[in-house]
């Protein structure tokens, strides 16, 4: 079984669930491949919620060039994770370019989780808007930022009845 994990992390939340989720699989004999998905013009660490061309680009869904993805072939894999952290109550626009550019191409059962301090279910949405763009989504997760350890468990036990 072959594994992709996707994901975008600004912050290293998102980065520290992933590689929890690439540890805990490799212990279930998955082989798995991380792909960080970066802006080409990535946004400021200084007051970062407050940098207006990420509000423009979350806000109005704006499309962003993005890198990461180089070395990504979605048929060479059982099933792909794609993760984001939550701002504005959105994922990020460079998971939203992906999700776009890699509509009808993954024919693969997805799942998803988004990462976010506020202890709201985003994955719900997360889920829809990859359904919408014809995503076969299996599982979808809400992780908190503090409690990722039992989110993470909770994940890794839903994904096990699609690695069997």
């Amino acid at each position: 079984m072959r594994v992709a994990i996707v994901y975008y992390s600004k912050t290293g939340n998102t980065r520290r669930v992933a590689e929890r989720l690439k540890f805990d699989l490799s212990k279930l004999n998955v082989s798995v491949d991380c792909f960080e998905i970066r802006g080409v013009r990535e946004y400021s660490d200084r007051m970062l919620h407050l940098n207006l061309r990420l509000i423009r680009d979350v806000m109005f869904g704006e499309d962003v060039k993005i890198c990461g993805d180089e070395e990504f072939n979605p048929n060479g894999y059982d099933l792909i994770l794609i993760g984001s952290p939550i701002w504005y109550n959105r994922v990020t626009p460079a998971i939203r370019t992906f999700m776009k550019k890699y509509a009808g191409k993954i024919g693969v059962p997805v799942a998803c989780f988004t990462t976010s301090k506020l202890n709201i279910n985003y994955s719900d949405e997360f889920r829809r808007q990859l359904e919408s763009l014809g995503y076969k989504v299996m599982v979808n997760k809400t992780v908190v930022i503090g409690s990722e350890e039992s989110a993470v468990k909770e994940f890794i036990e839903a994904l096990k009845t699609i690695l069997r």
